[in-house]
């Protein structure tokens, strides 16, 4: 078994909850190889909570032990700074009368995790409506917030950051969504008006804090890792799968089956089930796998993500596959040529001269030719 695989054997069993028991012949390279794949899968705080308690726990080294328990402390610090600063941003939202539902790894840890620090979150993803935008915007910068220099446009993307770092150094990041995902295939996926009808409170996040009820999360959870990560499979969103199936009941899991097929994704969905089931050993009701292939046979144009190749090239194809006649030419143009001030933030251009755009362009060009 290679380094890589006992790795992954070791996270698999402990997060199933088994007694897991360091390896003794490994050394220091398989220790940092353990720790560089385990912080990678966003899956130490888990580890922690499954085995910190259990007599195997003392058979591993103690630099392992010591790296996890610290991250464990950092993330649970992490996360109570961040729900603080979201209880501010989501009450300044609601005091302008905005519409948000939370999305991803940050309700879930309140919603479906035993304990919040379990999961990990980078960033926080919130649907609003596009016609909001520039409210969120102001209210964002008010509170000291800035935008990374990121291509923008109609069809390039439907999502908009916002970064400040506070006083302790921990850094919050929002991931404002208009759209549900970025690719044409699923940028419609889910209707703010879908996602807006079946919501749920987050109650230990506030008063104003509504996310996307389990049938949706769990329909995002499955295509959000094929359609932005290209099918990786990092433990943290397979046990956000894993949990969300565990915590929904039969009529709930019918109705997320009904939602896989209507929305064409019954085979992506198979797919991260199907994951779950291997790395997590998760229980799933009987004939539901079979019951998404069966739909999924019949041919669904989503199955192309899970299709090994060149990312950029697929990704395009299905883009002007999806879009409309008319709607391919401006993406392109999207893409081809951003405007002109991330252009110029991009090379770091101290004194824009809108002559020097043009060579930027054929820069920007030639560089994008091997993709």
């Amino acid at each position: 078994m290679t380094p890589a695989n006992l790795v992954n054997d070791l996270l698999s069993k402990a997060l199933r909850g088994e007694p897991v028991f360091w390896p003794t012949t490994q050394d220091e390279a398989f220790e940092n190889s353990f720790l560089d794949m385990s912080s990678a899968h966003e899956a130490q705080s888990l580890l922690h909570h499954s085995l910190s308690k259990t007599a195997s726990w003392e058979t591993w080294p103690e630099r392992v032990r010591e790296t996890v328990t610290r991250e464990v402390l950092f993330q649970g610090v992490q996360k109570l700074l961040r729900k603080k600063e979201l209880a501010r941003v989501l009450k300044a939202l609601h005091q302008k009368e905005i519409s948000v539902f939370l999305m991803k790894g940050m309700p879930l840890s309140y919603a479906i995790y035993p304990y919040p620090h379990l999961r990990p979150c980078s960033d926080i993803d919130l649907l609003i409506q596009k016609d909001d935008f520039e409210t969120v915007k102001e209210t964002m910068a008010h509170f000291g917030y800035a935008m990374p220099n990121a291509v923008s446009g109609d069809f390039v993307s439907h999502q908009c950051t916002f970064v400040r770092k506070d006083r302790h150094g921990i850094e919050h990041a929002y991931d404002f969504h208009w759209r549900i995902s970025n690719p044409a295939l699923f940028s419609n996926l889910l209707s703010f008006e879908e996602i807006q009808e079946k919501s749920i409170g987050v109650s230990p996040l506030g008063k104003h804090a509504r996310a996307l009820c389990p049938e949706h999360a769990l329909l995002l959870a499955c295509v959000h890792r094929v359609a932005h990560h290209h099918d990786e499979e990092k433990l943290i969103w397979l046990y956000d799968i894993h949990l969300l199936t565990q915590k929904m009941g039969p009529r709930q899991m019918e109705n997320f089956v009904r939602l896989a097929k209507e929305k064409k994704v019954a085979q992506i969905c198979r797919r991260g089930l199907l994951l779950t089931k291997k790395w997590l050993g998760s229980p799933l009701p009987e004939g539901l796998l079979e019951d998404l292939d069966a739909n999924a046979k019949r041919g669904e144009l989503s199955a192309h993500y899970l299709k090994p190749g060149n990312v950029f090239l697929r990704d395009m194809t299905l883009n002007l596959k999806t879009l409309r006649r008319r709607d391919r030419l401006k993406l392109f143009i999207e893409i081809a040529f951003p405007p002109a001030d991330y252009m110029f933030r991009k090379y770091a251009v101290s004194n824009p001269n809108p002559f020097l755009l043009p060579l930027l362009y054929i820069h920007r060009g030639f560089r994008g030719i091997p993709k």
